[in-house]
């Protein structure tokens, strides 16, 4: 890939010789001409300041619960309990995070060189901030300023993610014409849930072979069948089917 003129970029080496790069002769106008750069995302969950003193860490893989973290989602690292850097995660690709330094004396935030480093990642489809376990390259990677630069592949365990599939019971149970019905999903699949009365006449579908990401997932009933009106006072049975797994549970509403 050719390197873009106007556009910065960052070079990681352990090679103690000579690096050298070739490019093409300066062309007239060039500095005229429009040249168009890919908008990097900013992180929203870590704000960091930039101090002018950046440490680089390069991410190799990021997982939540065995999965890649997600576009969009955000890792951000710590020294103690102060984010001094963070970074949008892109899929497919080595992530960069740029840790600043600082200067308490000065009350300049950042990092301090030789403290150990935290992690931490941002789930934008659970909207929650969860712990990463570092496991570096190197041990003295690990610190502020330990080397070079460091290099790192993250993991978490954070239980946003099921390993099986799963119906739970409804809750409230009995209800009064709305209740809730959690169920779990492991892996990419798709998930119908269909209410049924007690003579095993369908109600209404809340899900129809819905393609779902893996997760933990709530969803309402509001007492209705398919044709909008309201059912009346009973026993009926809520019916979720994924792949391999089926499941049947009983709701009692009453009004």
């Amino acid at each position: 890939e050719n390197l873009v003129p106007l556009s910065g970029y960052q070079v990681f080496t352990n090679a103690t010789e000579t690096i050298s790069f070739t490019f093409p002769p300066y062309e007239e106008g060039l500095s005229k001409k429009v040249i168009a750069r890919r908008e990097e995302p900013e992180p929203n969950r870590f704000i960091v300041s930039a101090t002018g003193l950046p440490y680089a860490i390069v991410v190799n893989s990021a997982t939540m619960d065995g999965h890649q973290l997600e576009e969009g989602d955000e890792i951000g690292v710590f020294d103690g309990d102060i984010c001094v850097g963070s970074t949008v995660w892109k899929p497919g690709d080595k992530n960069v995070v740029i840790a600043w330094k600082g200067n308490r004396q000065l009350n300049v935030p950042g990092y301090v060189s030789g403290n150990e480093m935290k992690f931490k990642a941002y789930s934008k489809r659970f909207d929650k901030e969860f712990e990463l376990i570092p496991k570096f390259r190197k041990p003295e990677e690990s610190r502020f300023e330990g080397s070079a630069y460091s290099v790192v592949d993250l993991t978490g365990k954070p239980g946003l993610i099921p390993e099986k599939f799963a119906l739970h019971y409804n809750y409230p149970n009995p209800f009064n014409n709305r209740t809730n019905i959690k169920y779990d999903v492991p892996e990419k699949a798709e998930v119908t849930l269909i209410i049924y009365d007690i003579l095993g006449k369908e109600v209404v579908r809340l899900k129809n072979a819905e393609l779902h990401k893996p997760g933990r997932y709530v969803c309402e009933w509001d007492g209705r069948n398919k044709y909008g009106a309201e059912v009346s006072s009973g026993l009926y049975f809520v019916r979720m089917v994924s792949k391999d797994f089926q499941k049947v549970n009983k709701m009692l509403l009453i009004k």
